[in-house]
Parts: structure tokens; sequence; C-alpha cells
């Protein structure tokens, strides 16, 4: 009687158990339930494409023969590392990219500062800064193509009487877009303008994560303003900083609407950055092959650089704790 308790105790203790690991299996796979339909999605939009982009890349194609994809190899990339276009492209890409890396950050944390500060009218102001976030490249460019217009600008007119006249700088007839100078100073200008906002959000938003009784406690010490953003504003707002100017930097790498609109690439080329030669290789010459090799190139430097840059972010914060 007693073998037969033992018995069927233990299997009862091995039926729990089996059903304890098939609970906790089950478990396990209850994020990839939640997740699964988005990765569905990613995979195909984003992997699918971006196979059939290598593909393309192998292949010598032209919109008007559709039927005489040719293969060609590695022949569109050879071509790419020996096209000096293609160098003057990626370093204006990469010049203007580190110059709104530095400029729309530093614009963005002017006006969290101004607009985290007590005053009548503040919310308002907060979401009347947030207006050129919500445009497109294309109107952006529209829009600061009529302001530095060379006939009804007013923008352009102000800042020729007291900037570039002091300084010795002049523009040609044709305007600002006509002048090799005067066409990047519009474009940095159009971009900060519409790429500042986000930076703002989110200093603003790490502004207000910070705790009000260390300013309250450094003010108790004597500590001035400047002491105050020093101390305690930048180090909590260092790790913000650091992902906005990324995000910045990639995104005006790949910008091209406001380039298109305003310059197309000119004066002779001198705005022709990399983004918009891709484009102008697949709508203006009709070369998929080649288009698609130099998004594949954008591609593999921006995955490297930012790969590159986040592992650096992570050993600081690692050393930071």
């Amino acid at each position: 009687m007693n073998t037969m308790l033992e018995a069927r105790s233990h299997r009862s203790s091995l039926a729990h158990a089996t059903g304890l690991r098939t609970q906790r299996r089950l478990d396990r796979l209850v994020p990839y339930f939640f997740i699964g339909p988005a990765m569905l999605v990613v995979l195909l939009l984003v992997f699918a494409p971006a196979v059939a982009n290598i593909g393309f890349s192998l292949e010598d194609g032209l919109l008007t023969s559709p039927q005489r994809f040719a293969f060609v190899g590695l022949e569109h990339y050879q071509f790419i590392l020996t096209d000096p276009d293609v160098y003057a492209a990626v370093v204006r890409a990469l010049g203007f990219a580190l110059i709104m890396a530095v400029l729309a950050p530093t614009v963005g944390l002017a006006w969290a500062l101004l607009l985290n500060e007590n005053f009548p009218l503040r919310d308002l102001y907060r979401i009347v800064v947030m207006l050129p976030w919500v445009l497109s490249g294309i109107i952006v460019g529209r829009v600061w193509s009529w302001l530095v217009d060379p006939n009804f600008g007013y923008l352009a007119h102000l800042i020729n009487l007291l900037i570039l006249s002091p300084l010795g700088f002049k523009v040609t007839g044709d305007g600002w877009l006509g002048d090799p100078m005067g066409a990047w100073i519009a474009i940095i200008l159009a971009s900060t303008w519409g790429r500042f906002p986000f930076a703002y959000i989110m200093f603003l938003a790490g502004l207000q994560s910070i705790p009000r009784e260390l300013y309250e406690a450094a003010m108790v010490d004597g500590a001035s303003r400047f002491q105050r953003f020093r101390y305690i504003t930048v180090p909590r707002l260092w790790f913000i900083g650091m992902i906005v100017c990324l995000l910045v930097f990639i995104g005006a790498f790949n910008d091209f609407g406001v380039i298109l609109v305003m310059t197309q690439g000119g004066p002779a080329d001198a705005t022709m950055v990399l983004s918009y030669l891709i484009y102008q290789t697949l709508t203006l010459f009709l070369r998929f092959g080649r288009g698609a090799a130099l998004a594949l190139l954008v591609v593999v430097f921006l995955a490297g650089f930012s790969t590159l840059y986040l592992t650096l972010l992570r050993r600081q914060s690692i050393e930071e704790v």
C-alpha cells in the first residue's frame, strides 16, 4: 500500500514539475507574442527593402530599360570609391551634419533654458516654438527661400546690412542662393530653424526632471546662475545632449529636402551633398544600380558611426557610475 502511495506521489510530483517547466517556457514566449507583429512589420518594411537594395546595387539597371538589368558585381562600388564627385559630396554632407549637430542642439538648449522659467503665457510660447518641427523639409526650404529672396526677402537685406557687410562678405546679384557662401548660410539657417525644436523638447524634458531642491540648495550656498548651470544642469543633461547630437547628425547627413527646394545642389555643385547626389542619380539619371550602391554607402557609414559613438558613450556612462 505504501509503495502504491509513494508511486502516485512520485508521479504527481513529476507531473507538477513538468507543468511548471511548461509554464515557464510559455512565460518566456509571452514577450515574443507582443513584439512579433512589430518585428514582422520591420522585416517587411525595412529588412526586405534593404536586401533588395543590395541586389539592385549589383546590377546595372536603368528605368528606361527595365528588362535589361545586367549583373555587374562590384562595379558600382568601384566607381563610387574612385569618383571625386562622391568624395566631395561626402565631405560636404559630413561638414554640414557636424555643424548642425552643434548648432541645432545649442539653439534648442537656449530655448529650453528660457522656457523652463516661469513667466506669463509660457505654455503658449512652448507650443509656438515647436511649430517648425512639424513642417517638412520641403516647406522649411520654401519658407526660407522666400526669406532670402533678393527682391522681397527682408531677412536677406537685414543680415546683409548688419552682419555680412561689416565682415566684408558680398553676396552676388542673384542673391544668397546664387553665391556658394550665401547658399550655405541660408541652408544652415533654414535647417537649424527646422531642427532645433527637437533638441528643445528633449532638453526641456531633461530640465524638468532635475529636482528643484538642488538649485535651491545651490542658491543658499551662494552659487551664481552660471555656476548652477555648470555644476547642476550640464552634468544632468550631458547624456541627453549626446543622444540629441547623434540624432541631429544622422538626420542632417540624410537631409536633402531643404537643399532640393533652395539650391538643387547648386550653385555649381557647391551644396551637392551625398543625399541629394543619390536623389539625383535615381530620379534624374535613372541609374538604379548606382543609386542603390550610394544608398548602401550611407547606411554603412551611419551604422559604423553610430556604433562607435554609442560604444564610447556607454563606456563613459559606466566610468561615471
